[in-house]
This record gives structure tokens, sequence and C-alpha cells, in this order.
């Protein structure tokens, strides 16, 4: 029955999804459609809904504009699907083809839906590296966004070289920058017994205020 269900919304989604493609222009909110499915449905379809092959959440990351419509018109109308798939806990860092929403993304350089996909969590360490293709693009806004995220210090030398000898001087020094530096970690206050134990006083053995004569 759950196999059925999701079945179904797959293929409601993507009727509509054609729909609007063929006609982008209509006064029908299909999209609007398409987050009412969602909402509606039960979060177990949800996630296990694919369309094209692909996670739900992919498809829509990677969805393409028709002729007509502009990259930011179509964010317009994806990222509030986005954030209706995500409150039905889609798993946001889910694999295909060691790729992942977030991958996808910052690969079409969509700010958007890579902020909103950040602000749930997404990791950028998961999957198929980002530097890999930021690098040589000259891409300074994903990879510094990578930078101050990844929790794996990967850059290595020949990186940093090969942005010299192509003249990317301004990813070279971000790519040093953080090869040399180590992050600082967040200052954490300490807790009482870390301070107890600090001054040699435990938490059952402190010593009690002296009675005047």
């Amino acid at each position: 029955m759950l196999k059925n269900a999701n079945t179904e919304l797959g293929e409601q989604v993507i009727t509509l999804v054609m729909e609007w493609k063929k006609d982008p222009q209509n006064k029908h909110d299909n999209f609007q459609k398409i987050c009412d499915l969602i909402e509606n449905a039960e979060p177990e379809v949800v996630q296990r809904t694919r369309i094209v092959g692909k996670p739900i959440l992919h498809y829509f990351c990677t969805l393409e504009p028709p002729s007509g419509i502009t990259a930011g018109n179509l964010t317009d109308k994806v990222c509030p699907i986005i954030e209706a798939l995500l409150q039905k806990n889609v798993d946001i860092n889910a694999l295909e083809n060691e790729e992942t929403a977030l991958f996808h993304a910052l690969y079409n350089r969509d700010t958007r839906v890579r902020n909103l996909l950040d602000k749930h969590g997404a990791d950028v360490d998961i999957g198929k590296s980002i530097l890999a293709w930021a690098i040589p693009r000259d891409d300074i806004g994903t990879v510094k966004f990578f930078l101050e995220r990844t929790k794996k210090h990967n850059i290595n030398f020949l990186d940093i070289i090969l942005s010299f000898f192509n003249g990317q001087f301004q990813m070279a020094f971000l790519l040093m920058k953080h090869k040399l530096v180590p992050k600082k970690e967040p200052v954490r206050p300490p807790s009482s017994n870390e301070t107890l134990q600090s001054t040699n006083i435990s938490p059952n053995n402190q010593r009690s205020p002296k009675n005047n004569p």
C-alpha cells in the first residue's frame, strides 16, 4: 500500500511539472498544487517518492527551466516545494550517484536553494567533492561556502599551485589561508563541574563557610 502511494504521488507531481513545462505562462499554479500534494501526504510516502529515478528532493534541485522562464523564476517556484519536502523529513543528505541535493544547488550556483538546504543542515562533506569542479571553475563563492562549513582539511598544495599557475590568484590565496590557518573552534563556557575541578574542589566536598566566633 505504501509503495502504491509513493508511486501515485510521484506520478501526480511529474504530471503537474510536465503540464507546466508545456505552457509555463498558464495561470494555473501547478507548483502550489504540488506543495499541497506534499503537505497532505504521509511523511513516509514523501520520503520514498522518486521521480524519473531520482529522490524527489534531487528532482526539484536539478529541475531545469523551460524556454521563456529564467532560473530565478524557477527558484521562486521550487523553494516552497523544497521547504515542504524538508518539513516531511526527507533525507537532506541522501545520495544519488554520489551526489547530494546540496551538490546540485552549488553546481547550479542557485544560492537560494543552497541557503535553504544549508539552513536545514545539509552536509558539504557527504558525497562527491565539491572542490573537484569548483576550483577549476574559479567559483570563489562556492569554494568559500564549502571551506566555511567543511569538517575536513582536504586542501592539498597542488590545488594551490595550479590556481596560481592558472592565474586564479584570489582562489589560491583563499585555499592557502584555509590550508595554513586552522579553524577556531567556538569557545564554550566551562560548566560548573569543570570550574570546580580547575580549583581542585569537588562538587561533593565544597568548603562550607567558617562560622565567626
